[in-house]
């Protein structure tokens, strides 16, 4: 699967929207749309839900609300380096809305085999009100060899493997939110 184009989308009543193509995802429509349904069943308030999407042969289109902070990565590590001002509550706070919303996704869904597939620090968004949204779950196969894998696995017993999966990308996030150190940085 070739990486995604996202696009932000301004509306003249300044409603803003992010459009995410995805090209060359190797699923019928028919899974997709089935897939999209599948997710739609997430609600909760710290994962980010798809407005709305669109497929056809070539592309795959998703529809989200624009979220104005941005992502925890750059909230953490970019240019505006808020990274030392962000205190410690708030970062604890962070933590525990991931780690509610993974179980959430993990336990409330599992008979969904509804996992995110590509858990990372910079697929956390941080909402108006400061609060992370996971975003971007569920785009990718359950079995994580298999990027263009058929709907069958999504709700297959390979999961199981992808939850733990998930879980150490959760420490990850996590060590590196606590440290507001790149983890790559920790070891170097």
């Amino acid at each position: 699967m070739e990486p995604s184009i996202v696009f932000k989308v301004m509306f003249g009543n300044g409603m803003i929207l992010v459009v995410k193509r995805i090209k060359d995802w190797e699923i019928s429509n028919n899974e997709f749309e089935q897939r999209m349904k599948l997710i739609d069943q997430v609600k909760h308030r710290n994962v980010l839900p798809a407005l709305a999407f669109y497929c056809s042969k070539y592309e795959k289109l998703l529809v989200y609300e624009y979220q104005q902070n941005g992502s925890l990565f750059m909230l953490i590590h970019g240019k505006n380096q808020v990274g030392e001002t962000f205190d410690w509550a708030s970062r604890l706070g962070v933590a525990a809305s991931i780690a509610d919303a993974l179980a959430f996704m993990h336990q409330e869904l599992k008979e969904y085999g509804i996992v995110h597939g590509n858990l990372k620090f910079s697929n956390i968004l941080m909402n108006k009100n400061m609060e992370p949204c996971i975003s971007e779950y569920g785009l990718m196969a359950v079995d994580s060899d298999q990027y263009g894998s058929s709907l069958a696995s999504v709700t297959g017993t390979s999961a199981s493997r992808d939850f733990n999966w998930e879980i150490y990308g959760f420490g990850v996030i996590l060590l590196d939110l606590l440290t507001a150190k790149m983890v790559a940085e920790q070891w170097s």
